[in-house]
């Protein structure tokens, strides 16, 4: 294949995913941002912190990330079928 139709694979295929990216992108930033707002009450349980939010925020972004990345190497054939789950 060409440099320009790998160029357009790469296009056609994160823009089929731009919300998965940005979702994720977004959680995470987000996340980050209200975990480091309320860090100094890090260590506390009494009551619901900003902390608690944040990292959900966090694991949640970086969940979002990890599953659209497998995704776009799926759909570019970066990763093959050797790592599907054969349960029979």
């Amino acid at each position: 294949m060409s440099v320009k139709a790998d160029t357009d694979k790469l296009l056609e295929v994160l823009g089929k995913h731009l919300g998965g990216l940005i979702g994720g992108f977004g959680s995470l930033i987000s996340g980050i941002l209200a975990f480091l707002d309320d860090i100094h009450d890090f260590p506390k349980f009494d009551h619901i912190h900003h902390w608690f939010l944040g990292l959900l925020g966090i694991i949640g972004g970086l969940t979002s990330l990890a599953i659209t990345f497998k995704q776009i190497l799926d759909e570019l054939g970066i990763i093959g079928e050797t790592y599907e789950l054969h349960t029979r």
